[in-house]
């Protein structure tokens, strides 16, 4: 067993120096600068081909919820055709504060783009107007406005309503007018709504036919690192710009970093748990009857379509100020509080949490956050614990507590000697919290709550489902406390509501 934890703690390791090794070979220079005008504070990457006068210019706009490096592949292939990228964080995005708000990136793009014209930082018939999703949607709207060269609208957010798309999902408009030269690229493997809102568009609004092109193997995220809708995007520009042919694709090179490290960083925080939670004193786990999984779901359904009804009433932890995120919060809170209600004579002694076992959840769970948080703030977001998020994450961690108790509660006590057990358990853990998304989703399409991150996001809550419930249950085994196993669980869950939704 020592054997084996060493070998995974030096594979940890080494997984972590490659990663770095690759993402400090990869990196690319930037001028950061802040703009301020009309009310807005954006920061703002500029990135310069090189020795070389830039031949264009391009204004990279990202999707909701996305950052500066998230578009990164984008920024690297316009750089290799020698053209400057200017890629801002739009506000409560990354390092630009809050609000956000649709109306706010737009205004503060549309006085990034006045402010970048004026200057002459930019001619308007060499510069792109690129995005994705919400960003994508922004170009078209900008350049309906501000003559441009041309608009590359990846996936853009729908701006017609479809049937599956109600107008309350809508985060603007159509522009009034399509620009003369654009380029939209979706994924094949898209919501049919979201493929049939673009096509709406083309047809309905007034403007020159442009070109459309389907990608057949990318999906609404994947777009960002797809070679094909790459490949498109820069043979586009290039004929557009009157350009050499586009060199070769960059690579994914710091991607592969992102997701080396993290690799590193899961590997490295099961040695790292156990031999922190080995010195605590050996603990009877209180007793709880065992659920079968048909109970599980039902119970989670149950307090699932509980908590949609009463939030239609309105959404009590909106004064945490997160786009999305303080629906969802609320909802986990109110689903929380019908389990435990169904179940209150066990609390108690179910959820007594000696100091010690709280003290070393609480160090825990933030030692490994920060942990995460500087990784991702490295690799794919810019997003970091300034003062507007660090005031945020204790209210976080006490409006998460109760659900991360309650899952823990319905689960039942965990076994360490019973690996076949603990694998039910978290696939249990897992298929209850896909009820609850479900709901979500339900409550999406049938009430019309315009809470779409939450479903946009997707791939996003499934991997951190599937890490954070290997760590809780890591920790609920080796401790035995499932009240630790709560705590240390909803430090966890905070952190990634911070580094994920954008602060209104």
């Amino acid at each position: 067993m020592r054997r084996a934890r060493l070998a995974q703690t030096v594979a940890a390791l080494l997984l972590l120096a490659a990663a770095a090794l690759l993402l400090r070979r990869t990196a690319l220079p930037a001028r950061i600068e802040i703009f301020r005008s009309e009310g807005c504070v954006l920061s703002v990457n500029t990135f310069s081909p090189g020795a070389q006068p830039a031949r264009g210019s391009v204004l990279l706009l990202h999707g909701l919820a996305g950052n500066t490096n998230v578009m990164d592949y984008y920024t690297r292939a316009f750089l290799a055709l020698g053209l400057r990228v200017i890629v801002p964080d739009l506000p409560g995005h990354g390092r630009s504060p809050g609000p956000f708000t649709p109306a706010r990136a737009e205004s503060c793009s549309a006085a990034l783009l006045t402010d970048l014209l004026r200057r002459g930082e930019i001619a308007p018939a060499r510069t792109i107007l690129a995005g994705h999703s919400l960003g994508a949607a922004l170009a078209l709207r900008l350049a309906s406005r501000t003559p441009v060269a041309g608009v590359l609208a990846l996936s853009p957010a729908p701006m017609l309503a479809v049937p599956g798309i109600s107008p309350e999902m809508l985060l603007y408009p159509p522009p009034a007018k399509l620009p003369p030269n654009f380029l939209l690229v979706s994924g094949a493997l898209e919501p049919d709504s979201l493929l049939r809102a673009t096509a709406q568009l083309l047809a309905q609004i007034p403007g020159p036919p442009g070109e459309r092109r389907i990608v057949p193997t990318a999906s609404h995220v994947s777009l960002l690192l797809d070679s094909q809708a790459l490949r498109l995007s820069l043979d586009w520009t290039a004929r557009l710009l009157a350009l050499p042919a586009a060199p070769a694709l960059p690579t994914r090179s710091p991607f592969l970093a992102f997701l080396l490290g993290l690799s590193g960083l899961a590997l490295l925080s099961g040695p790292f748990l156990r031999a922190t939670l080995s010195s605590l004193p050996e603990a009877a786990q209180p007793a709880a009857a065992h659920s079968s999984p048909a109970h599980t779901f039902l119970a989670m359904a149950a307090a699932s379509l509980c908590a949609i009804g009463l939030l239609t009433f309105g959404v009590p932890l909106r004064f945490l100020r997160l786009y999305d995120g303080g629906y969802l919060v609320s909802f986990l809170f109110l689903v929380a509080m019908a389990l435990l209600l169904a179940r209150l004579p066990q609390l108690p002694s179910f959820l007594r949490l000696p100091p010690r076992i709280a003290a070393r959840a609480s160090a825990l769970g933030l030692a490994l956050s920060l942990l995460f948080f500087a990784w991702f703030h490295c690799t794919v977001t810019t997003a970091w614990l300034d003062p507007a998020r660090l005031w945020r994450w204790p209210l976080l961690v006490l409006a998460l507590l109760p659900f991360c108790a309650a899952e823990e509660l319905l689960l039942g006590p965990a076994a360490p000697e019973n690996p076949a057990s603990r694998l039910r358990r978290l696939l249990l853990a897992l298929a209850a919290r896909f009820v609850a998304w479900l709901a979500l989703v339900a409550a999406l399409f049938f009430l019309h709550n315009a809470q779409v991150l939450l479903v946009l996001m997707a791939p996003y809550f499934a991997a951190f489902t599937l890490l954070h419930r290997g760590g809780v249950d890591l920790f609920r085994t080796e401790s035995r406390s499932p009240a630790g196993a709560a705590l240390f669980g909803a430090i966890l869950a905070a952190a990634f509501c911070l580094l994920l939704f954008p602060l209104t």
